[in-house]
């Protein structure tokens, strides 16, 4: 949530969130404002779970161009590893069930 810019977001488990910000200044400002708060800086956004205030810094990772992501990032790898086997596992429970 970003109360400044009027923005209220809800994220669920395994949908990907299109945001379409018109303005370039505009973007510019959300990608800084969120780049800043993922590397533990304050900021405006606040991310929450119902009641509970969330760390940016700790539960997110700011990637600005995809293809220079590096997997071996100390943020990035377990994090993408727990969800390859959340993934893995999920798979397996529903074709042993079928």
């Amino acid at each position: 949530m970003n109360t400044r810019l009027g923005m209220e977001i809800e994220l669920y488990e395994n949908q990907v969130l299109n945001l379409t910000i018109e303005t370039p200044e505009r973007f510019a400002e959300v990608v800084y404002n969120v780049s800043k708060q993922v590397e533990g800086e304050e900021g405006d956004f606040i991310l929450s779970d119902i009641e509970k205030e969330l760390s940016l810094e700790r539960k997110a990772i700011m990637v600005s161009n995809p293809l220079m992501v590096n997997c071996n990032e100390k943020k990035f790898y377990p994090n993408f590893i727990r969800i390859c086997q959340r993934q893995s596992q999920k798979i397996t429970q529903k074709n042993l069930q079928a």
